[in-house]
Formats: C-alpha cells, structure tokens, sequence
C-alpha cells in the first residue's frame, strides 16, 4: 500500500499545480474567425447536439483522412487555422514560437528572407494539390503543395498530445472519461510467443519474452511462460506459485481471464474522482483503442497482506502522452478462472517525461542477465 499512496500524493502534487485554459479551443477558433474573416476552405465538423467538434484549413482530402490517425489530420487542419487566423505577423511568430512550431515555405523558414509575410502561404493552402506527412521520434513534419506553381509549404509540430489535440488536461480527462465508459469492446489474448522468442531464467520452470522497457528496468514489456515437454507446450504464467509474473502477465494481456471485472476510480484534473465498473477486458481495450498504445508492466508483491500492486503503463507514441493503471490484486485470485472483483486507480493524459520520476525509486530493479536457453 506504501507504493500506491506515495504515486497518489506524487500525482496529486503534480496534477494540483496544473493551470487550465479558461476557454476551449473551439470557442477560440469560433471567435477568431469572427473577428478576421479568412476566404480559405475549412473543414468544419459538429456533433449530433450541434457542437462545434472541429474547425481547420481543409488541407486533407477525404482518402488521405482514411488512413491518417483522425487526432492527427484534425489537429494540423486546426493548428493551421490558428496560424492564419493570428492578427498580425508578430503574433503570429510568437504564437508560433511559444508552441514550438516551425514554419518554411520551399527552404526559408517563415520570418525571413522571401517568406516574411504569411501571405505567400495562402496561394498554396487555397489550392491543395498533395500532401505529405512525415514522422521522427518527437516531431510530425507536414509538406503541402499548391498553388499554381506547385510550391510547397513544410509545417513541423511537436507530438505533444495538448496542442494536436487541442484541448487542455480537465477537459481531456472528462473525454476520456465518457469515451471509455461508453466503449464497448474487448481487448483479446494476446497470441502466444514461439520457442525462438522465449529465455530461461533462474527458475526452471519459468521462462520470459524480452520487451521494451520504458525509463526504468522493472517497467517493461516481458512476458512469463512455462513450457511443458513432450510437445513444447507454451502457457502463459497465471497462477497463486508465482504472483508477480502473474500480474504482469495480466497487465499486459497475456492472460484474460473470462468474467473478471474492475471497480475504477479515475482521477481527473482537480482532484475530480469519476467511479464505475466494468470487464477488465473491456477496460484494457479502451485504454489501447486510441492509436499506438505500447504496454508496460511491473509488479509488487506484499506477501505479508497477501497483496500485489501491478501497474500497467500505456504510452501513446503518436502525442507523447501516457495512461497509468494500479491495480491490487489479492494473491488468492490468481490462477482462479473467475476471479474477485478487483479495483483500479486510473490516470489518464500524464506527459511520459514524468513516469520517470514517478515510478523509479519505488519498483525494483528488473534482472539484467537472463540466461539464455
């Protein structure tokens, strides 16, 4: 227990200091457009109450929406409009500058030389002929053509979740709220690992997949199995003999046991708690159901309450954000094919830089030398 209440006074703490913006993005772009008129093609979404889900310069066509991460090509479409609709050339240089957004137009970064006015950009944004969109470890980097010269306009953005989202912490975590007690599917097993893909380690009869780690050793992607002669037999570890590769293992989604529910408290910005309760299965699938989400797990066992703490992290490696789940699970469960209600604390949205400093002191070391079969 010492483990999780530590994390909830680190959360709290950080959380606590967080300021939200005091209008959304969409009641800015709205006011905006109203005060400076703009003749480019927006793309303009609501939802069925009349909403203003979206408003942006319509640089995406409708195929290349398809295959684009939705948060993605709508977060570009806005951050576009806020660009054009900026009041005047400084504003719009410090705007830009505050949100680490580069902006060239062909090779001259806008500000200088050719491209000190934004109104070179607006020949090609009127008439979009191709657009490209590029990917490095922590920025997207967008190349539109147009106009009638074919110019290209290159945009670069940070993958940060709160500028290509566009909403804020508070308003995010209530999103997110809503979306995941209303999802309705299931995260599946996953499949199970080959001979080739699988280390022995100081015990016989256990064996390991060597994932990814995130920051700290302990928090990773390692898998647990044993391994049945005659046949080769592959299972995945589910039981009371060995609890912490258990739990990971349930964290991960290498075993989902039928029936097995969960009580979860979301913590949201403010120090807001949203409950409810649903299938493990149900909840897992929701939390990975939002572009690339890579799992990682740890666990702690306290054999003298019984208990386990296991913690799931989720990292969104499109935005640069994460969602953390602790969970305790009484030993007496594990193995079991109906296991007890359990009860989760959620947080949703945490920058990833802040895991570190979160988790490493209170997990143990994970084992640096497993041996090799």
């Amino acid at each position: 227990m010492r483990l999780i209440l530590v994390i909830i006074l680190s959360m709290m703490t950080l959380f606590g200091s967080t300021v939200a913006e005091e209008t959304v993005e969409m009641q800015r772009l709205r006011e905006a457009r109203q005060k400076l008129a703009t003749d480019l093609p927006l793309h303009e979404d609501h939802d069925a109450s009349g909403e203003l889900t979206h408003l942006g310069v319509a640089v995406f066509s409708p195929e290349i929406q398809q295959v684009l991460n939705p948060f993605l090509w709508r977060g570009v479409e806005r951050i576009l409009l806020r660009i054009v609709l900026q009041a005047s050339e400084a504003e719009r240089g410090k705007w830009m500058k505050e949100n680490g957004i580069r902006l060239f137009l062909e090779a001259c970064p806008y500000g200088s030389g050719p491209f000190k006015s934004f109104g070179k950009a607006i020949p090609i944004l009127k008439n979009v002929t191709g657009v490209k969109v590029l990917e490095d470890y922590n920025r997207y980097r967008i190349l539109i053509t147009g106009g009638s010269e074919e110019t290209t306009l290159r945009l670069s953005i940070p993958k940060e979740r709160e500028l290509i989202y566009g909403t804020d912490k508070k308003e995010e975590d209530e999103r997110q709220s809503k979306r995941l007690q209303s999802y309705q599917g299931r995260a599946q097993v996953n499949l199970l690992p080959s001979l080739d893909q699988i280390y022995a380690t100081n015990n016989s009869e256990v064996w390991h997949t060597i994932g990814d780690v995130f920051y700290i050793d302990s928090l990773c992607a390692d898998g647990y199995y044993t391994v049945k002669e005659p046949g080769e037999i592959i299972s995945p570890i589910w039981s009371p003999k060995y609890p912490k590769e258990s739990v990971k293992n349930l964290m991960l989604g290498n075993v989902m046991p039928e029936g097995l529910t969960v009580d979860v408290m979301h913590r949201q910005y403010g120090g807001r708690y949203e409950t409810w309760t649903c299938d493990w299965a149900t909840l897992i699938g929701g939390l990975k159901d939002e572009g690339v989400m890579e799992p990682f797990a740890a666990a702690q066992y306290m054999p003298e309450k019984g208990l386990l703490t296991g913690i799931l992290v989720l990292r969104n490696t499109s935005f640069s954000f994460t969602h953390m789940l602790l969970v305790s699970i009484p030993v007496s469960q594990l193995g079991t094919d109906n296991p007890a209600r359990l009860t989760a604390l959620l947080y949703t949205n945490t920058p990833q830089h802040n895991v570190y400093s979160l988790f490493e002191e209170y997990l143990p070391k994970r084992e640096q030398k497993p041996n090799n079969k």
